[in-house]
């Protein structure tokens, strides 16, 4: 018997004129993967749950939902609470309590858990997590990567037979994000724990899943094995679609094509998934023949690709992505912001959050900051927007401090997007919002709508923002702070919630930003965004920038902190050069060239 089985599922949410969901089926067997993907908007956040009835949506539902083979309604809530557990990407905004040992006890209190037994789960879970040195800390005080570990075993300690996962991985740094999915895989491992999971970053999902069910706009348009999946969706012309491709499958489908001898169907059973499958894919590539050289002159896809474009650079005029701003004249000497032995602590009594950090950001320049999860990545871009004060050193920002800024002047001089969009909504529609702020910027409605033409949200003005996907949310604050056409770009993982073709307009307008002289800022845990896209990369550590440089080479020396890409054909590149091999006839390849291809190419593919 399925554990939980969907038939014919429609949603539709109070007011609304359409469905969110139309016509949804399919099962899940006891301790199996189900991943669910598919464009921002499409339905996944919905479908999860609508599978957990204490977090259904207000609104019409059509078909039925059998958990155990009855209908999820007829189940007690408490019931269900236990069986059937539900971990949001924001776990901010799901914990309840002061204390990390209070918040373990809130859920088994809440299904009426004896005292006895409830010390026996406690005790058992804080061991399995290793939660022993959290146990007695705030949890306002923990790191995003620590919130979201407690948020994981809060919902464990009752023991639930399905996990329900919301893009549980896209606030948190790539370490922490391996150690929640190492948890996940020893779950369903040893404890044969069903998960369905919802997530934009497929990476480690593609691997662990035994199936793939694929939606847009709210239809299910297939479900199939996860190396099958991955190849329908490199073949899509849609970039929504071949954008999700995982990164271990892409990089062996983009070689194999550069080969002349592209993947056919027949063979997507062994496409690779994994880092190590892809590299073993790779190597079995590569022939050893040393002496064979990468001649630039011969294959120049490779250098031009990931050569800047002088012309562009010298190009102030408005290109092809419809957004416009103020060009940014070359004062203070090109700096757009610059920070001098900063030191920043949130009460007198914390640790310093930034100790003696110096930073210089060019007008012109994408900056990527990238550090574990309370490192202090928001903090800097806070400081550089004048919301916080340092306790010691300058902060400057076109030659002035940012605390002393007038606020009717502030969203003019640095668009600042937080972590939270929902934050930039106070209207009862999009619409209000976006019209409201048009106003206060200057800007007319047309600027406005072509705003959300761009940003692919016009169908989305009369809707409830908080009724959005956190990728739509996401585009529609971002169109907001582009009103104001601001001189300076700050904008806190600006990726998250955020499809592939969402993702490569906001490269686009970022880029196109750039050229008219913005700064950009980007504070990110997404590490192919920032390798595919920034022009300069920083690394925090202790407070302090641990290592800051171009892009390329920066990724050139990370290990733990390097895309999947890199990971996947460094050494490869390294042992022996790729050569015909029975395979096409490919020119060899450098390591030098194949750095330079997967940061031109990596976000290029999306």
């Amino acid at each position: 018997m399925a554990l939980m089985r969907l038939e014919g599922v429609s949603f539709r949410y109070v007011g609304a004129k359409d469905f969110s969901l139309s016509d949804v089926g399919f099962t899940v067997a006891p301790g199996e993967f189900v991943l669910v993907v598919g464009p921002s908007g499409s339905g996944k956040t919905t479908l999860l749950r609508l599978m957990k009835p204490g977090l259904a949506p207000a609104g019409e539902r059509k078909g039925r939902l059998l958990f155990r083979g009855k209908p999820v309604e007829e189940w007690p809530l408490r019931e269900t609470a236990a069986t059937v557990g539900f971990v949001s990407g924001d776990p901010e905004a799901w914990i309840v309590a002061d204390e990390v040992l209070s918040e373990l006890c809130w859920t088994l209190e809440q299904i009426g858990t004896p005292a006895a037994d409830m010390r026996l789960r406690v005790a058992e879970t804080v061991q399995a997590f290793g939660l022993t040195p959290l146990l007695r800390r705030r949890t306002y005080e923990l790191s995003d990567g620590e919130k979201q570990l407690v948020h994981l075993a809060s919902v464990l300690v009752a023991r639930p037979e399905l996990l329900l996962l919301d893009e549980p991985v896209s606030r948190l740094d790539p370490v922490s994000a391996g150690r929640f999915w190492d948890a996940i895989a020893r779950l369903r491992r040893e404890y044969g724990i069903a998960v369905v999971c919802a997530d934009h970053r497929t990476e480690p999902a593609f691997a662990m899943a035994d199936r793939v069910v694929c939606l847009d706009e709210g239809r299910l348009l297939w479900e199939d094995s996860p190396r099958r999946a991955a190849y329908r969706l490199w073949r899509s012309d849609d970039v929504r679609f071949c954008g999700m491709v995982p990164e271990a499958a892409r990089v062996c489908l983009e070689f194999a094509e550069a080969a002349g001898t592209p993947w056919r169907p027949e063979e997507a059973d062994r496409l690779p998934l994994s880092v190590r499958e892809a590299k073993a894919w790779l190597a079995s590539m590569a022939k050893t023949d040393d002496a064979a050289e990468y001649d630039a002159a011969e294959d120049g896809d490779a250098e031009n690709g990931a050569a800047k474009d002088e012309s562009a650079e010298d190009d102030v005029v408005e290109d092809g992505t419809g957004v416009s701003f103020r060009r940014v004249g070359d004062d203070f000497g090109g700096v757009a912001a610059v920070c001098r032995d900063v030191w920043f602590a949130y009460t007198p009594a914390d640790d310093p959050v930034l100790r003696g950090l110096d930073l210089t950001i060019r007008r012109g320049q994408w900056l990527a900051l990238l550090g574990g999860n309370g490192s202090g990545k928001s903090t800097l871009l806070r400081l550089i927007a004048g919301f916080e004060r340092p306790l010691r050193g300058d902060v400057r920002v076109y030659g002035r401090p940012p605390h002393r800024w007038k606020d009717a002047e502030r969203p003019f001089l640095a668009g600042y997007l937080s972590a939270e969009p929902r934050d930039y909504f106070a209207g009862e529609t999009v619409k209000d919002d976006l019209l409201a702020v048009a106003r206060r910027a200057g800007c007319g409605v047309d600027e406005a709508m072509r705003l959300a033409d761009i940003f692919g949200i016009r169908r989305l003005l009369d809707r409830h923002p908080h009724d959005l996907s956190a990728g739509e949310r996401q585009q529609a604050a971002i169109a907001l702070l582009l009103l104001f056409r601001p001189r300076l770009l700050l904008l806190d993982e600006p990726t998250f919630g955020l499809d592939a073709g969402a993702r490569r307009v906001l490269i686009d307008v970022l880029r196109a930003a750039c050229r008219l002289g913005v700064a950009v800022v980007t504070a990110t845990h997404d590490l192919s965004f920032a390798a595919s896209a920034a022009d300069r990369c920083a690394l925090l550590f202790d407070g302090d920038i641990a290592a800051e440089g171009e892009t390329d080479l920066f990724f050139s020396d990370m290990f733990y902190y390097a895309p999947e890409r890199a990971r996947i054909i460094r050494n490869v590149a390294r042992r022996s050069t790729f050569g015909s091999s029975g395979r096409g006839g490919v020119a060899s390849v450098r390591e030098e060239e194949m750095r330079r291809w997967w940061i031109a190419s990596g976000e290029n593919a999306q």
